[in-house]
């Protein structure tokens, strides 16, 4: 008898499982952004969590894992002001990137239909 497969399909992950791998994948990015420094940004790799999150759990779940990445990105803003004449700026910059996530979950939700309809119609 064959032993079943191990490997993990992420596109096919239980609520339980996709909260837990995008929450370890959203702390080692986020510790990995602590330990840079704040040339180097890691806002893509925060798309991650929420892209894996906003997949297997729905809109709701990828937006409040938008607004936590963003938050987490904006836990540097003392850092981050002087590279902004003014403070505004560097609020608008974190509403243009809860922005991109945002428009992210709303397309990979539609992704997410079109897929589980294409696979129901293929059976």
């Amino acid at each position: 008898m064959p032993l079943a497969s191990s490997s993990m399909n992420v596109l096919r992950l239980k609520h339980r499982d996709a909260l837990v791998l995008g929450i370890a994948t959203f702390l080692g990015v986020f510790a990995l952004d602590r330990l840079t420094s704040d040339e180097f940004s890691l806002t893509a790799f925060y798309l991650l969590p929420v892209l894996l999150i906003g997949w297997n759990c729905g809109r709701s779940w990828g937006l409040a894992f938008a607004i936590l990445s963003v938050a987490a990105q904006s836990g540097q803003t003392p850092l981050d002001a002087s590279h902004y004449t003014k403070a505004v700026y560097l609020y608008i910059a974190y509403a243009n990137v809860f922005l991109e996530y945002v428009i992210m979950v709303v397309l990979i939700g539609v992704l997410r239909t079109i897929y589980e309809q294409e696979r129901l119609q293929s059976m």
